[in-house]
């Protein structure tokens, strides 16, 4: 009963709540939501309304704060942001769709600025930036440290995933969390609590049991060279010339020698790519960047995943994948996962997973080889990382005072920001 309970849930058992905390007057729910949420993006919400209201395409304009939350039985979720634009559309329907689309509390982060930071590394940069705009910081610094490092014709937003990228750093954004960490360590970070996506019965289709099955579909591709987009799973070569000493230097990097390898066998790396597109002028920086390529093209075996939704899964997070047979069970990496709910209940998730291999799991799989929701826990992260995660903190809206006027609202007219405090400072 155990097992059919972990992976089994009610399938309409989802509820979900929308606000916007400077426009109290308008509370109607939207009929449908979709939050898409892919790495190196900011995340995107958009309601969809079956009719449109003169009102609220008047009142909702860009900038406007938003808080969405979601529940399903014990797990519980919260998403802030801002609206980026409403569109409505005027046919000869019944049905007149208005959509609001909003975009994550990273939406401040479309400032652009010129700034040169000297002899700091790319952590330490971010951390600068991001806590200049309210967010709490979590991560590691690599201490690689750079001599100059400019922002010139980026967005602040753009600057940091293009860096992130290049150091092998993943970024992830919960609320008014920014997490700036390596890939192995976002993937630590939540092993002890994973969603458990199994297809128990293939013969029914969906909506046929109360306690219905969680892995919907599952499309796997078998191949040690896939091309899709993105990095590819290749060796990363990256050069160069000292400027002191003339000399010539050479970086190159594996996507199976960098991080830990989650599956027993992880595929080949058939190629060596060069990239042209950096160039360094010391060795160590050469390494650094080398690296960070060939963290990125790690995970080249990808799947297809429809399933119901969980609250927990969003990119970089792992979940257990059962039912579709002994070389594909086990641990995945979400990677682009869209979010639907549906007002009568209905919460499915369409997402785009990646794995290293086939085979049992290597990082988190019991010593027997038996599979396991919490797996091994890395006790260093569970300490060490928890210790950053954890905390008091809550997000409000800085600047927020009574409504004297709904029509006088946007991200300047009406200046109110969202950030992270704790508890207890005010």
């Amino acid at each position: 009963m155990t097992e059919l309970i972990t992976s089994s849930k009610y399938r309409r058992g989802t509820t979900y709540s929308v606000e916007f905390p400077t426009l109290p007057s308008l509370s109607f729910l939207p009929r449908r939501v979709e939050l898409i949420q892919e790495p190196y993006c900011h995340d995107v919400l958009i309601m969809e309304f079956g009719q449109t209201s003169p009102k609220w395409f008047e009142l909702v304009k860009t900038g406007v704060p938003i808080k969405f939350g979601w529940k399903q039985g014990s797990l519980s979720k919260t998403w802030v942001g801002y609206v980026s634009f409403i569109k409505k559309n005027v046919e000869g329907s019944r049905s007149q769709i208005m959509e609001v689309h909003c975009i994550g509390s990273t939406f401040s982060l479309k400032e652009s600025a010129t700034k040169v930071f000297l002899n700091k590394s790319i952590p330490e940069i971010v951390k600068e930036i991001v806590t200049d705009y309210g967010f709490k910081f979590v991560g590691e610094d690599n201490n690689v440290k750079f001599e100059q490092l400019a922002i010139a014709g980026h967005s602040y937003w753009e600057w940091i995933q293009e860096h992130a990228k290049s150091i092998g750093y993943g970024v992830l954004v919960e609320n008014m969390t920014f997490y700036f960490r390596p890939l192995d360590k976002l993937i630590d970070q939540n092993i002890t609590n994973v969603p458990v996506l199994s297809m128990n019965t293939k013969q029914w289709g969906i909506g046929n049991e109360a306690l219905d099955r969680t892995l919907d579909s599952f499309k796997v591709i078998n191949g040690e060279h896939v091309e899709t987009r993105g990095n590819m799973r290749t060796n990363k070569q990256l050069g160069g010339v000292d400027p002191l000493t003339n000399e010539v230097i050479i970086s190159i990097s594996s996507p199976d020698a960098v991080g830990e390898n989650l599956r027993a066998i992880s595929n080949d790396v058939l190629f060596n790519e060069v990239d042209s597109s950096k160039v360094s002028n010391s060795q160590e920086t050469a390494e650094v960047l080398s690296e960070g390529s060939a963290h990125l093209g790690r995970f080249n075996m990808p799947a297809r995943v429809t399933c119901q939704g969980d609250p927990r899964i969003r990119p970089f997070a792992p979940v257990l994948i059962q039912g579709t047979g002994n070389l594909t069970d086990g641990f995945w990496i979400a990677k682009e996962v869209k979010h639907m709910f549906a007002m009568i209940g209905d919460y499915q998730i369409e997402m785009k997973a990646a794995i290293d291999g086939i085979g049992y799991d290597t990082k988190f799989s019991r010593k027997d080889g038996i599979q396991s929701p919490a797996g091994v826990v890395n006790l260093t992260e569970a300490i060490s990382g928890n210790n950053q995660i954890s905390s008091n903190e809550k997000v409000v809206l800085n600047g927020l005072k009574p409504t004297m006027l709904e029509a006088n609202q946007g991200y300047k007219r009406t200046p109110v920001k969202w950030s992270n405090i704790f508890v207890g400072d005010r």
